[in-house]
């Protein structure tokens, strides 16, 4: 096996598609999975948006209620796209979007691998987009491998993903990037004290670095010491050895040599004895995957 750096870039992120407005047939026809999300009322006229609309408002009457998705069924065409619907209402907060998207992507496992389609329709536009980014955020997330150690790899859970109703165009980089970020905390997060210790993590940032253009300077215990850094070291005593490290990462988009306009900082405690080690090193990983997002976005003017 490579470096850890190499292992955790083996995953391949699904592809993000916009289709605005209503999809036409044939845009329904390559999808295997179909999420579609209504506001809790539907209006008599968007039924006939819907695919099979008269048949799914049936269905949706004989729902059980709080149930999501709130019914499963098939569309009648040649690839049998399996069709779920949710409801959610239209003052739902951050947290009841994702805590809804994340039980309406559920579903995706009872088959395989495929392009999955998400469709909110029947909200105003600013609802409509953030049930949208939500939807995405937790989709790319559930499309996420874990880490894993074994010989035979977890298959994709979703091969791509197309984004349905909105009018507009979609920042899908940013959708993208912060994914990507998201997913590299948790990667790193969830890794085995056995496989992610200050060595290797010190390597991963190292390796991260030269692929994404950043500033790579490690400060060492020896350095540590004449710079005085006495608090730090008093943590770092509970090592066998003198692997403990600050690292310094930097950013300069286009090679500005601007002042920072941001600086962030993360402890990561490997192994914690007297507490939890997850949530020690969470934040350092947090940081690590905030500038990896901000590497792929765009700088501001």
């Amino acid at each position: 096996m490579g470096s850890l750096f190499e292992h955790g870039n083996q995953y391949r992120a699904p592809k993000v598609i916009q289709v605005t407005g209503t999809p036409q047939r044939k845009t329904l026809a390559r999808i295997d999975q179909l999420l579609v999300i209504l506001p809790e009322r539907v209006p008599a006229a968007l039924w006939r948006k819907i695919p099979q609309g008269t048949r799914v408002k049936k269905l949706m009457r004989r729902r059980k209620p709080g149930a999501t998705p709130a019914i499963a069924t098939r569309l009648n065409n040649e690839r049998q796209t399996a069709l779920y619907v949710g409801a959610i209402g239209s003052s739902a907060d951050p947290f009841e979007l994702l805590t809804f998207a994340r039980k309406m992507l559920a579903v995706l496992g009872a088959e395989k691998a495929g392009c999955v389609g998400i469709w909110v329709e029947g909200f105003a536009a600013s609802e409509q987009l953030a049930i949208l980014e939500s939807m995405s955020a937790a989709a790319l997330a559930a499309a996420f491998i874990m880490p894993e150690f074994k010989s035979k790899a977890t298959p994709p859970r979703i091969r791509s993903l197309r984004l349905i109703g909105h009018a507009h165009q979609i920042d899908l980089n940013r959708i993208e990037a912060e994914a990507e970020g998201n997913n590299a905390a948790r990667w790193l997060t969830a890794l085995p004290a056995n496989k992610l210790d200050a060595i290797s993590y010190v390597s991963y940032l190292k390796d991260a670095a030269k692929a994404n253009g950043w500033q790579f300077k490690k400060y060492a215990v020896s350095e540590l010491e004449k710079m005085g850094a006495g608090a730090f070291l008093a943590v770092a005593q509970g090592n066998d050895d003198d692997s403990a490290a600050i690292v310094r990462l930097r950013y300069r988009p286009d090679g500005k040599a601007a002042n920072p306009a941001l600086s962030l900082v993360g402890k990561g405690i490997i192994f914690d004895t007297g507490g939890n080690s997850r949530c020690s090193i969470c934040i350092s990983t947090w940081v690590a995957a905030r500038l990896h997002t901000e590497r792929c976005l765009p700088c501001p003017g």
